[in-house]
């Protein structure tokens, strides 16, 4: 792939919108093109050369395009807005509203995420090394549907709210996560392989929830069923393993105590709690 490197070159003083930062925008631009998109700062209009030097090839191809921010970009908001192919690599932090509506492609963050990043996200791979925040790969205020496909792996832990409405897809933590976990969930699968906090799937129609940790707090809505060794888990986790390269560090095999819910929805949800 061709290799267009952004350098941050100064903090911003205050968030930029930088949702030109995909690989549709870079393909087929020249270098100096490319310094002259728009980032907004506030209602201040300025260029993306103002805040990063700019390295690399150019890239004709989109999906051939690999984006290379290094820096600290808690402050860069809407990396990645969109993009449906190509790939993007940010070596350092990363802000809010990172992969938002992302409809393919790959993107791998080496720190950590801020709140309301991979909004509704459709499509491709999302890989976080660090920690994201809050409404991660959730719905927008007032839509009916969040994360719709894709896959998405948390090395880290996650903040409140995850997967809030979600519609189709797998996540993936590595860590914890906070409380109301998949709330509203239609269908997908979430799987911690740490600890979660209280009120995970509270008024989700169906979907699969996998916990290899502890719940603090189940709601009275879900409904024990039984303990037993559910086949489709193990399955599930080879797939990942030889389709995606995803290796996570846990004994999928043995007994899973089995909770449907929330039955005061449609109830056909599950939650799945590993003990050994």
């Amino acid at each position: 792939m061709k290799k267009i490197i952004l350098t941050l070159k100064k903090e911003p003083a205050l968030p930029i919108e930088a949702e030109t930062i995909t690989p549709e925008n870079f393909a087929g631009r020249t270098l100096d093109e490319i310094k002259k998109l728009i980032v907004w700062r506030g209602k201040r209009k300025e260029e993306l050369g103002d805040y990063f030097k700019v390295e690399g090839e150019k890239s004709e191809e989109v999906s051939e395009t690999h984006i290379i921010l290094k820096g600290d970009l808690s402050k860069v908001k809407y990396i990645g807005k969109q993009m449906a192919t190509g790939k993007i690599t940010v070596k350092g932090n990363a802000g809010m509203h990172l992969a938002d509506e992302m409809r393919g492609g790959e993107i791998v963050v080496e720190g950590n995420v801020s709140d309301w990043s991979a909004t509704e996200f459709r499509n491709g791979i999302l890989r976080i090394k660090g920690n994201v925040g809050n409404m991660f790969a959730s719905a927008y205020p007032g839509n009916p549907r969040g994360m719709r496909g894709g896959i998405i792996v948390i090395e880290g832990k996650a903040g409140n709210s995850l997967a809030r409405k979600m519609r189709r897809g797998t996540i993936i933590v590595y860590d914890s996560v906070g409380d109301n976990l998949a709330a509203q969930m239609i269908a997908g699968t979430v799987i911690s392989l740490g600890n979660i906090g209280n009120r995970p799937g509270m008024l989700m129609k169906r979907g699969t929830i996998i916990c290899f940790g502890k719940i603090q707090e189940m709601l009275p809505t879900f409904i024990y069923d039984n303990t037993y060794s559910p086949l489709f888990i193990r399955y599930y986790f080879k797939e990942l393993r030889e389709k995606l390269n995803i290796r996570v560090p846990v004994k999928v095999e043995g007994l899973y105590e089995r909770y449907h819910g929330d039955v005061s929805e449609l109830g056909k949800g599950e939650i799945f709690i590993y003990k050994g």
